[in-house]
Formats: structure tokens, C-alpha cells, sequence
């Protein structure tokens, strides 16, 4: 055996301690010890990342909500497929809600979710008004950091009662959701243009 690794962590710190142990195979010492310590990502500061590739940044899915919802008009974002689907427009107003929902939820506040669960119809609207909504995004993306810059790591093991779920769950369920609805964009956005 060349070398013995022995690991430490410190979670106050954020650090990872190796060391290794080179035994003296001439038996004239023990051995000689190197140290190295490593920085960890604490797990907040992955979430926010995670957030921030999804919604202006280079996530592993190669398309992100700004780019994405930038590169239609409001002329395009008010259309449907159909009469009982939703517009790309109320898509986005049910992301925004949805957002501000769970974030509520691991502040502590319980939520009655809505019947209409944040899918409320958008029959006309400006240019001026689309730029109001990717504002509204945009602070909910804003909110978002913020409190997860905040966020004490034993906090994510916190359950919301109602469901019985951590805030771990909720807040990773709403980065899946912003993912699943950006994937329903991106097919809106394609198919509404031609």
C-alpha cells in the first residue's frame, strides 16, 4: 500500500479535511502525514445555483426561462393550440404563482392551494404588460435567492405540515416544476410561430 487517506469533515466550516499517511517502509519513522483541505458547496448554495441556470443561465437541459420567454412576443405568448389549452402567457402567471406559493411554504406560512391552481385565462394584453410579467419573474427569482442565501442547512429538513413534505421536497419540486412548464413553453413557442 502506497498511502492511506484518512477524511474529516467540518460542516461549520464548510471544509473538507483529507490527509494522507505515507508509512516509512524502512521502519526508521512512522510515516509523514500531508494535509489538504478542500472546500464543500454547502447544499443552499447548490440550490441556488440550480436556480439560477434554470432561469437565465446554462443548465444541463441547454434552454433557460429568460432566453426562452425573451424570444416570443406578446402577440405569440396570448395563442393556444386550442380552446382549453393554456397560453404561454398563463404558463408563465401559473410559474410566477407557484413560485411565490412554495416560497411562502418553507417560510413557514401553510397555503390553501386555489381551485383553479394558478391557471387563470389571459385573453389580451400588450407588450407593456408581457415586460410586467418578466418582471414579476423576475422578482420572484429574486425572492428566491434571497432567502436561500439566508437559509440555515438544517432548515431543509423542516416538514410542511399539510402535505408532510421537507422543504428539501419543496423546494426541489419547484425547480422541477419551472423545468416541466419550460419544456411546455419551448413546444408553445415552436409550434404557435408557424
Amino acid at each position: 500500500m502506497s498511502h492511506i487517506e484518512l477524511y474529516f469533515l467540518s460542516k461549520s466550516l464548510g471544509t473538507k479535511e483529507i490527509f494522507f499517511f505515507f508509512p516509512d517502509k524502512r521502519k526508521e519513522t512512522k510515516g509523514v502525514i500531508l494535509r489538504s483541505t478542500i472546500l464543500i458547496m454547502k447544499e443552499s448554495q447548490r440550490i441556488i445555483n440550480l436556480f439560477e441556470k434554470g432561469y437565465d443561465g446554462s443548465p444541463w437541459i441547454d434552454v433557460n426561462l429568460v432566453d426562452t420567454l425573451h424570444s416570443v412576443s406578446a402577440e405569440v405568448v396570448l395563442k393556444r393550440l386550442s380552446p382549453s389549452s393554456n397560453s404561454i402567457w398563463e404558463i408563465t402567471n401559473h410559474i410566477i404563482s407557484w413560485r411565490k406559493n412554495v416560497l411562502q411554504r418553507v417560510q413557514g406560512n401553510q397555503l390553501k392551494t386555489p381551485s383553479h391552481n394558478y391557471f387563470i385565462t389571459v385573453k389580451k394584453g400588450t407588450a407593456a404588460e408581457w415586460k410586467k410579467t418578466l418582471q414579476e419573474l423576475e422578482a420572484s427569482q429574486q425572492e428566491w435567492i434571497q432567502f436561500l442565501k439566508k437559509l440555515k442547512e438544517p432548515a431543509l429538513e423542516e416538514i410542511y405540515s399539510p402535505n408532510e413534505m421537507s422543504y428539501y421536497e419543496h423546494i426541489h419540486g419547484i425547480l422541477q416544476h419551472d423545468v416541466y412548464h419550460l419544456g411546455q413553453i419551448v413546444m408553445l413557442a415552436k409550434l404557435l410561430r408557424n
